[in-house]
């Protein structure tokens, strides 16, 4: 389940949105299911979703976005 950026781009702020976050991801994972957070540009939305249990993210933090050939070209680059 892909967790839409407008969940994230508060909780450093706002212990609402940092507390409905959590609810989220725990009831994702009590189910089974894999979860997708978009919109990560900071270490501190990484950290805390770390701690709430989300594993895999996405967002400028990481890469900004890339078409897929450029994508395929930087994952299987040989390095020289």
């Amino acid at each position: 389940i892909k967790i839409d950026k407008n969940f994230i781009f508060d909780i450093d702020v706002n212990n609402k949105s940092a507390n409905l976050l959590s609810g989220i991801i725990s009831l994702i994972r009590s189910l089974g299911l894999d979860i997708v957070c978009e919109g990560v540009e900071h270490k501190h939305q990484e950290d805390f979703l770390l701690e709430a249990g989300c594993q895999i993210a996405q967002g400028f933090l990481y890469s900004k976005p890339m078409a897929l050939q450029d994508v395929l070209r930087e994952s299987f680059a040989i390095p020289s």
